[in-house]
């Protein structure tokens, strides 16, 4: 049987068959060679950035990067997400298609999300990969269905009713890769499926609507973000729905487009141009929520979902430094670096600050109990028993 490669755009939908009126493939995710297929949907023990990895709604893939940037294939769009069992809007205005030297358009996009998860920045490779380098792939879709035997090849057939996010690994059998598909050419690394033996212990491939799933790779002790899944390659005449051996993936070679993805990433949200709160106010000094133009959130620190002091605690009113959810400091009054009440002392050099768990500056007055003095008279009480006991 004479077989031939063909490139397909990893999405569910290319224009073109949609145009034509024909039936587009089905979304898909990694598919894995090991057991029965259904293993890898929790974070492996060597975590390469699990949580990172987020579902561009309804069904497709993407992976955060950070300060609330997204990043998907130009072909799978920008709009909402889920992320960490949290749905987030896409920021309209947000989307930037990355561009090759010759300012043509690559098959990689990145959008800002409404909302600040938890999370870290993940640090993207600065160097192509190299030959045979151990990768993990991770991607959301149709589980791995039926065995397939096609001519003198094997694989699998998809389970197109039920879907998993799943990681495996591979190896990169080809960098430096100028892949054209329509009107994009994107730098990529490839790597092939291989089996049942010589392949990794986890061997993967990337199925039709994986596209946007990232691609890490360990530098020393350090994960990265290497690559983003964008199309996979397979055989004239394969059946459709189908992977086997001898299939290929490729990946945006992160490396190539690493500067211009850095530079949206480290935009701060008060200085971006977009109402990143939806309160009808943009940046510094406009949105109230914003201390600078460097100030990383729109939103006040007591209402942004971060632990801004590291205490452990987020926002008002869990954070007992948060006197109300539009304080824009976590830490209390006396430990916040903030004059808070004008008086020309900070914190513990305040005279009303005896303590830097204290919550206010000024001092109490003298219609009532200041809050700020209220942990003190406990003390006090509580040594007034001490003594009225030993009596």
């Amino acid at each position: 049987m004479e077989v031939r490669r063909r490139l397909r755009a990893g999405i569910a939908g290319v224009a073109a068959a949609a145009a034509l009126g024909l039936a587009p493939p089905p979304a898909g995710a990694v598919l894995i060679a090991a057991g029965d297929g259904s293993g890898n949907t929790s974070a492996p023990a060597d975590d390469p950035g699990w949580s990172h990895v987020c579902v561009r709604l309804p069904g497709l893939s993407c992976v955060y990067l950070g300060n609330g940037w997204v990043l998907t294939a130009s072909h799978v769009g920008a709009g909402s997400v889920l992320l960490g069992g949290d749905t987030y809007a896409a920021l309209p205005g947000s989307t930037h298609v990355l561009q090759n030297p010759d300012s043509t358009s690559a098959d990689l996009l990145v959008f800002r999300i409404a909302g600040e998860p938890n999370l870290s920045t993940l640090p993207i490779r600065a160097t192509q990969p190299g030959m045979n380098a151990n990768v993990t792939l991770i991607g959301n879709g149709f589980d791995r269905g039926a065995p397939l035997t096609w001519g003198a090849f094997s694989g699998w057939s998809w389970n197109t009713a039920s879907k998993s996010v799943r990681w495996g690994t591979n190896r990169v059998g080809a960098n430096g890769v100028d892949t054209t598909i329509g009107a994009t050419r994107t730098r990529s690394f490839v790597t092939t499926f291989t089996g049942p033996t010589g392949g990794t212990t986890h061997e993967a491939q990337a199925v039709v609507g994986d596209s946007g799933g990232p691609v890490f790779l360990k530098n020393g002790t350090v994960w990265e973000l290497a690559g983003t899944l964008f199309a996979v390659n397979g055989y004239d005449g394969q059946p459709a729905n189908s992977s086997v051996f001898g299939n290929q993936s490729y990946a945006a070679d992160l490396s190539y487009y690493r500067s211009q993805i850095l530079g949206w990433v480290s935009t701060p949200a008060c200085n971006d141009g977009l109402d990143n709160d939806f309160d009808g106010l943009v940046d510094a000094p406009q949105d109230r929520g914003c201390k600078s133009s460097s100030d990383t959130s729109e939103k006040f620190d007591c209402e942004n979902g971060l632990d801004d002091d590291g205490d452990g605690l987020l926002d008002y009113p869990a954070d007992a430094g948060c006197a109300a959810a539009t304080a824009d400091v976590e830490a209390p009054q006396c430990n916040d670096g903030v004059d808070n009440d004008g008086d020309g002392f900070t914190d513990l050099a305040d005279s009303a600050c005896t303590y830097p768990f204290l919550s206010y500056e000024a001092p109490p007055s003298a219609c009532g109990l200041g809050p700020g003095l209220a942990p003190l008279l406990a003390v006090l009480g509580w040594l007034r028993s001490r003594r009225g006991g030993g009596r």
